[in-house]
């Protein structure tokens, strides 16, 4: 059986696991989510990076679309029988397809000697650390950092901001404060009753009460999860008041801070959403050129219902780019 030399050739230019998916029936692929990942069954079209050399002449002759990114890599919208053709190409060196995040987290682990140390070989948990090191914050009232009492796990916390530590003493006194200022309602995927109560009972008490945004469903990997304007439904329903102030879309306090920070006027900048009721509308009520897509959790047939008509649709994000 003859074989094309540049078949063999083009596949060693794609990726393991983007070959195992072209390969892959449709029943296979949604067995496993990772497969999935970059292709749209309704269009046959895969989103796709390459990192090539030369020029991108040929490579937009067989790309649905192509975004061409530094360091002379680009990101391509390109039907699935097109892209064995699009590795056979002398200017296209790799081809890849996206991960999903879990992966990367996996990846991460691997690259920092985590797994090495938590093998067979060394077996360390963890357990017993006092230490640790962390960049992006850390939520003290985390039922993780507290003993069954509702006391802190945490022997001391050093602000690197302040340039100050916090003690065990002082994270209870913070636990156990019983007179806020105000209440904020923002997004808490570790909510259970227990908070409801409590911001329940303060809100009913009259404490100024600000929220940080109206969406009611947060797009997940697997699908929406309740966001804040559930929440704070929640709290209108038992205590009959919404907030004072949302800080966020639709409001005009977002849009006020970005033209103080862009130096720009309404009509000069657009909002892009997937939403109509926050997105699409903040665009619309406040002079913005509004852009809806249709890849999250807005419909076309929303418009009509809302009554919110955005300026410009796109099926997705990526549509936008040759009009940039």
């Amino acid at each position: 059986m003859a074989v094309d030399v540049r078949d063999i050739y083009g596949s060693q230019k794609i990726e393991n696991l983007l070959n195992l998916a072209l390969e892959a029936t449709g029943e296979e692929r949604a067995k496993s989510p990772e497969l999935e990942v970059g292709f749209d069954p309704e269009t046959k079209t895969w989103e796709l990076i390459i990192k090539y050399s030369g020029d991108l002449k040929e490579v937009r002759e067989l790309a649905e679309e192509v975004y061409e990114l530094q360091n002379e890599y680009a990101v391509l919208l390109v039907r699935e029988d097109r892209i064995r053709e699009m590795a056979s190409l002398p200017e296209v060196e790799y081809i890849e397809k996206p991960k999903r995040l879990f992966f990367e987290v996996d990846n991460g682990r691997r690259v920092s000697c985590i797994d090495a140390v938590q093998g067979a070989r060394f077996a360390l948990s963890g357990q017993g650390v006092l230490i640790g090191i962390l960049d992006s914050g850390l939520d003290y009232t985390n039922p993780d950092f507290l003993t069954a009492e509702g006391k802190t796990r945490i022997r001391a916390l050093w602000d690197q901001e302040e340039d100050r530590e916090y003690t065990e003493e002082e994270i209870n006194r913070a636990l156990e404060e019983e007179d806020p200022d105000l209440v904020l309602v923002g997004f808490d995927t570790t909510l259970d009753y227990a908070k409801m109560c409590r911001v329940c009972d303060l809100v009913r008490a009259g404490l100024p009460y600000v929220a940080t945004h109206p969406d009611f469903n947060c797009p997940t990997e697997t699908g929406f999860i309740p966001d804040i304007g559930a929440i704070m439904a929640f709290i209108e329903a038992s205590t009959g008041r919404r907030a004072d102030v949302v800080i966020g879309k639709p409001h005009g306090e977002i849009v006020r801070a970005a033209q103080e920070r862009l130096g720009l006027a309404p009509g000069e900048m657009a909002m892009v959403g997937d939403r109509l009721y926050t997105d699409v509308r903040t665009g619309v009520d406040h002079g913005l050129c509004a852009i809806l897509v249709l890849s999250g959790e807005g419909t076309l047939a929303d418009i009509e219902t809302m009554h919110i008509e955005p300026d410009l649709i796109f099926a997705r994000l990526g549509s936008m780019i040759p009009y940039l």
